[in-house]
């Protein structure tokens, strides 16, 4: 457990320190910048600055639990700070403590009302829980703070399409779908809706340019390869199964029936 001591530095050297961070980070010096944050830290233990970017830092690096440490001891110090809160909730929902990450969130959208992760990522943790009602109430919220986040849509018309009210779903991933028309995971998403309501030539259409765009997914190759199967094009599915099949990511597939959300954003 990381105790909080007292500052021994002025504010000059911490801040000199967070700076060296920041730019050892930038170049990936990953082992420089954590020495350059804990240095600071050093210096003013009682600066969330310092707690807040290396676990930012930890986090990146895959190391959750001592990213979560360091965003604890951040919300610890400058309890008022919501994106503190928001990195917190991030890491918490990643390790599947829902209940805590709400919390977290609602504490965020208190402190900061205007800000529009906050209110995204708590419709997406409720999405993830399954109440549906809370999560597009937040969603939409997200949304008329920030009509051009595209991740938004995106994930509003997720949870439209748990809620079963197709013709919402087909407008929030269109919306998403021209703010943001190099997304793959949109025209994934588009494709798969299609496909579902019968639409078979516009969910191939989708597809294709879903793997246009985002060639290494292999879910995109393998429901591609699914619908040619059904529209009876066997040479194009067979070709599209086997680039499936090909590739790293073959492990996290999706079914054809499954719409995919990127579920909120740390930052």
């Amino acid at each position: 457990m990381i105790k909080i001591g007292e500052r021994k530095c002025d504010n000059l050297e911490f801040y000199d320190w967070i700076r060296r961070g920041l730019e050892r980070k930038e170049k990936g010096e990953v082992s420089e910048a954590l020495h350059c944050f804990w240095r600071a830290i050093d210096c003013n233990p009682l600066n969330s600055l310092a707690w807040f970017n290396l676990g930012v830092l930890y986090g990146e690096q895959g190391d959750i639990e001592k990213a979560l440490e360091c965003n604890f001891k951040a919300t610890e110090v400058n309890p008022s700070d919501a994106q503190s809160w928001i990195n917190l909730a991030y890491l918490l929902r990643m390790k599947g403590e829902c209940k805590d990450a709400v919390d977290c969130l609602i504490k965020a959208t208190q402190l900061s009302p205007l800000n529009n992760v906050a209110w995204s990522n708590l419709g997406c943790v409720y999405k993830k829980t399954g109440d549906l009602q809370k999560a597009i109430k937040c969603l939409n919220k997200a949304r008329e703070l920030n009509p051009l986040d595209n991740l938004v849509w995106s994930n509003l018309g997720i949870a439209y399409n748990k809620a079963g009210d197709i013709e919402k779903v087909i407008k929030c991933l269109n919306t998403a779908k021209v703010l943001n028309p190099v997304d793959p995971l949109v025209w994934s998403n588009l494709g798969i809706l299609y496909d579902k309501q019968g639409d078979v030539e516009n969910a191939i259409d989708c597809l294709r340019k879903a793997a246009e765009l985002g060639p290494s997914m292999a879910s995109v190759w393998f429901n591609l390869g699914t619908i040619y199967e059904k529209a009876g094009d066997m040479t194009s599915a067979s070709d599209c199964l086997k680039k499936a099949f090909s590739l790293d990511e073959y492990d996290d597939m999706r079914l054809v029936s499954d719409l995919v959300s990127r579920e909120g954003q740390e930052s």
